[in-house]
């Protein structure tokens, strides 16, 4: 769940907008899509596409990020209204000319949903990994094409991410032609740690800097294989300069910074030979 939290579950197959889905009881909404994929080489994209109601506004914002070993982040983002990805099936395709992107996310493995947060209010935080592997084909304008294994999740909260009940959020995924691995973790008030497997989520995960493991299984993410992507506050400067905007979101979330890394990691099970990939890989902490 890169950069906060979750929105009302939609199915793999569903071609709804998620700026039409129903808020809850505070009129807040927020629908987030996450679209990744490594290549072979360890080059990066990331994508963002959100959309956000909230005290009689309408934000939206669409954003990549790529990044090549050796070379400087290539960065795109837009506050103009963009669609959304579209799923067919088990392809989801994003077409954002607004950020020079076209791209194909075709599953390779089975997806998943949870329900992460619900407060007295009917509140939610809800997460939908739609494509947890994925077989991608990314054309980014004047960058050329990014082919890969990827992700693709989809958020939507109904409660402000500042009125979460955490401090710290931990995030990732880690993708081989085998094995999917997915974790999020919560500290602070209300901590919680889920770690999804191939589908499935798994018992007594824990999640440190430079692991995950479960029993029987650990994915290794060692500091010396890890290559920074970013580091800086989570609003995205285009949406916190909006007029009217900044002074509206509160100090907690304006101070908001993460770290996101890609990482070379190795998944480990008993004695079977461990099994390479890359992880994408974020800590988020509040102001």
């Amino acid at each position: 769940m890169p950069g906060t939290a979750a929105r009302g579950m939609l199915h793999a197959n569903s071609t709804e907008r998620p700026d039409t889905v129903r808020g809850g009881a505070s009129g807040f909404q927020l629908s987030k899509w996450y679209l990744d994929c490594v290549a072979a080489d360890g080059t990066a994209f990331i994508g963002y596409s959100a959309a956000m109601q909230w005290l009689g506004l309408s934000v939206h914002y669409a954003g990549t990020l790529l990044a090549a070993p050796g070379a400087a982040l290539a960065t795109a983002a837009t506050v103009r209204r963009t669609a959304p990805p579209v799923a067919r099936g088990d392809e989801l395709c994003w077409d954002a000319p607004a950020v020079g992107v076209a791209g194909t996310w075709r599953r390779t493995g089975p997806a998943v949903a949870a329900l992460l947060h619900e407060d007295a209010a009917g509140r939610k935080v809800e997460w939908a990994c739609t494509h947890p592997r994925a077989d991608v084909r990314v054309e980014i304008a004047g960058h050329g094409v990014v082919e890969g294994l990827g992700y693709v999740e989809h958020l939507t909260l109904t409660v402000p991410p500042w009125q979460l009940p955490m401090t710290e959020l931990h995030w990732g995924r880690f993708l081989t032609p085998a094995d999917t691995v997915a974790w999020i973790q919560w500290r602070g008030p209300l901590p919680q740690t889920r770690v999804f497997h191939n589908g499935a989520g798994v018992t007594n995960p824990t999640i440190e800097a430079d692991a995950v493991a479960w029993p029987g299984h650990t994915l290794a993410l060692p500091a010396a294989r890890r290559r920074i992507i970013r580091e800086g506050p989570v609003v995205p400067s285009a949406i916190a300069g909006l007029p009217g905007l900044r002074r509206l979101l509160p100090r907690s979330i304006r101070d908001t910074r993460e770290a996101k890394w890609v990482t070379r990691g190795e998944l480990s099970a008993g004695d079977a030979p461990a099994s390479a990939g890359w992880a994408i890989h974020e800590v988020v902490r509040w102001g």
